[in-house]
């Protein structure tokens, strides 16, 4: 987690040992790539950042898997 002036970021990294799948499969709901019952994390977070708008979310596919910063906007500080 970082702290900047008004802002605070959350940045994660998921490693993938295949084939990474393009980035809007990743979104997908139901699309997984650890099997059934699984693939309603990085959709629902697509879902709750498009309701925000003090939120920003950045996606990136990086060598082995992706990294996702999330990035808070904090008003008064």
């Amino acid at each position: 987690m970082l702290k900047k002036e008004n802002k605070v970021s959350m940045i994660t990294l998921n490693s993938f040992n295949e084939e990474l799948p393009k980035l809007y499969q990743l979104k997908q709901p139901g699309f997984s790539t650890k099997g059934n019952s699984r693939g309603i994390g990085l959709n629902s977070l697509d879902d709750m950042i498009a309701r925000e708008q003090n939120v920003l979310l950045d996606t990136q596919v990086i060598q082995d898997g992706f990294q996702q910063m999330l990035t808070v906007t904090v008003e008064g500080e």
